[in-house]
């Protein structure tokens, strides 16, 4: 690093007399590399009056280079406490240059110096950090501070970016809002979680659960988060958003942490009480038995938090029984429970909704056990034939011979896709066969066309 000399005062204010105009200053500060004029440029007024936005003539607005801005991140990393000192002045600007050049400061300088910059962010919140604000200097000066120790206004920060806040409506749909475009709050995510360590895990809890719940999937009494992703381990051919970032960096994040201390770890996902969160609790237990198994090891702590999460009647859902049909069942050896379970709940379920009168009770008590046996079947051919115990398999081979052979029965009975044509989208009686959970996901995804 050369060996820089501090300027005199009489030498700073000689100076700026010489740059009265924009392309003098922008000359001098973009050529200027001493960090020692930083101080006596602060006392001599050059940092105190960044250009505000302009409105234009034809209605848009335009925002004035503030050349100052590029000399003081340049040399940031040079002069930290000195450049913070000069931000700390300029909270109620609104201009854009500015408030870029604080987040690209931010991620370069410690993070004690970075933490001063507190005030400015605060002020900044509600009108937006500056549309030409880099989006990686954003999610770096988060990164920064939780590296650098400063974990509380990191945490506040990488809140700021990734919690979903109220929802806007778009296209009738609701869609929560966030700090960062789609693709960057993807980009960005796996990079917070790091620095998060220990407090990824609840973090990313805390911000599926809000997207679920501000999406509109899991609120007014109805849960269909189940249906939000077909399977934990693939989104298939959907495209990117922030809840499949979210749901993949959660069960990143999950499963080694399930490992070590699965009790904790699954406790976490279930407080929200969200389907969605119990298929990826239902995933990860049984992800992390299996490599517990691959690995020669005892997957012996696992086997209670699992036998924990069969025994809940809130697993018992065929949107979710993609991730229970990969649990281990020969390690577990719960599956007959957990099957009787399910099929006593699907005859309550169904004789609540088919009885109708006393004198129609032994049609209808005849049509409920055969309807629940077909939900038995998907169950058991979903498990498979090598994990059921012999008398389970001996029941699987008769349900197949009574029910025919289910060619997926992974894909959930009455899943809404899009549709479009001049028939009906759903009969009365597929209708009639779905749960009200279904018909409200049903009802709540189709849109008249008018044809």
């Amino acid at each position: 690093m050369p060996k820089y000399r501090m300027p005199t005062q009489e030498q700073v204010e000689a100076a700026l007399l010489k740059i009265p105009t924009f392309q003098l200053r922008r000359v001098f500060y973009e050529g200027l590399e001493n960090p020692l004029w930083v101080r006596p440029l602060l006392r001599a007024g050059a940092f105190t009056n960044p250009p505000e936005p302009q409105a234009t003539d034809d209605g848009y607005v335009r925002d004035v280079y503030w050349p100052e801005i590029s000399y003081l991140t340049r040399i940031a990393s040079q002069a930290p406490g000195e450049v913070v000192d000069v931000l700390l002045q300029l909270k109620d600007t609104k201009n854009a240059w500015v408030r870029r050049g604080v987040f690209e400061i931010g991620s370069k300088i410690p993070a004690g110096e970075g933490a001063k910059l507190k005030p400015l962010l605060q002020a900044w919140v509600s009108s937006g950090f500056g549309w030409r604000t880099d989006p990686t200097s954003l999610v770096s000066f988060a990164v920064t501070l939780l590296e650098g120790g400063e974990t509380k206004i990191g945490r506040w920060l990488a809140n700021i970016l990734f919690e979903p806040r109220a929802q806007s409506e778009s296209h009738g749909l609701k869609k929560p809002e966030l700090s960062l475009d789609d693709y960057w709050y993807e980009e960005g995510l796996p990079r917070i979680v790091t620095a998060l360590r220990g407090n990824a895990l609840s973090a990313l809890t805390g911000w599926l659960s809000k997207y679920v719940n501000l999406s509109g999937h899991a609120s007014g009494g109805y849960d269909f988060s189940g249906m939000d992703r077909p399977s934990i381990a693939d989104r298939g051919d959907s495209h990117s958003n922030p809840e499949d970032a979210l749901i993949e960096a959660l069960r990143d994040t999950a499963i080694p942490a399930a490992r070590s201390d699965p009790e904790r770890t699954v406790a976490i996902l279930l407080r929200p009480t969200i389907k969605l969160l119990r298929k990826i609790a239902l995933y990860i237990v049984a992800e992390a038995i299996r490599q517990e198994l691959d690995g020669g090891k005892d997957a012996g702590h696992l086997v209670g938090v699992a036998k924990q999460l069969l025994s809940d009647p809130a697993s018992d859902d065929e949107y979710l029984r993609i991730e229970t049909a990969r649990i281990d069942y020969e390690a577990l050896s719960v599956i007959g429970p957990f099957l009787e379970q399910a099929y006593a709940s699907d005859l309550a379920w169904m004789r609540e909704r088919l009885l109708v009168g006393e004198e129609q009770a032994e049609v209808d008590e005849a049509e409920i056990h055969a309807r629940a046996d077909r939900y038995r079947h998907s169950w058991l051919y979903a498990i498979g034939s090598n994990a059921l115990p012999a008398d389970l398999q001996q029941e699987l081979a008769r349900l197949d011979e009574s029910n025919g052979v289910i060619d997926d029965p992974l894909v959930p009975i009455g899943r809404v896709t899009s549709w479009s044509g001049p028939n009906p989208h759903t009969t009365q009686q597929e209708m009639v066969d779905m749960s009200p959970t279904e018909l409200v996901v049903l009802l709540a995804n189709w849109h008249d066309k008018g044809d």
